[in-house]
């Protein structure tokens, strides 16, 4: 019984690493804005800076964040439906809000948990993939993620 505080505080700091510091990316194109966990990398930025993509040491992890315009005049229910279908898997999980929706899959390997702000400018989102037998530690960092997403100014085009 003795062993259990200490193995308790092993996986703690086993799990550190994923949940600690973060950097805020603000995207200056869209206004919305993430904390990146600590240890994600980003890639080189697109041209036309609708986003960037993160990815954890040893390819373990990914994280996309993106913004667009809705130039489309697309609905919350058809942004939903979209991205239901481009998943390409069975929904695992699913909520909305007024000007929200957030989609979770997995592939058996890989779960992939996303959630998008749609207005009637624009709309932006992050995706976050990582592994199936880390979603113990991922759970946190979802969280996290869930917290610090600001879509920024989604009236407007940009």
């Amino acid at each position: 019984m003795r062993r259990l505080p200490l193995v308790l505080a092993l996986a703690l700091l086993l799990a550190l690493p994923a949940l600690g510091a973060a950097t805020l990316y603000r995207n200056a194109r869209y206004g919305f804005q993430i904390q990146v966990p600590d240890g994600f990398v980003a890639g080189q930025a697109p041209a036309n800076e609708d986003g960037r993509t993160f990815r954890q040491a040893g390819g373990r992890a990914e994280l996309l964040v993106w913004g667009w315009n809705n130039v489309l005049d697309e609905g919350l229910a058809e942004a939903l439906a979209r991205a239901k279908e481009d998943a390409g898997r069975p929904i695992a999980f699913e909520s909305q809000g007024r000007n929200w929706y957030v989609l979770s899959w997995t592939d058996g390997v890989q779960i992939v948990y996303q959630k998008a702000f749609l207005g009637p400018g624009s709309g932006a989102a992050f995706r976050l993939t990582y592994p199936l037998a880390r979603k113990s530690v991922f759970d946190a960092i979802v969280t996290r993620l869930e917290k610090s997403f600001r879509p920024g100014d989604l009236a407007r085009s940009h």
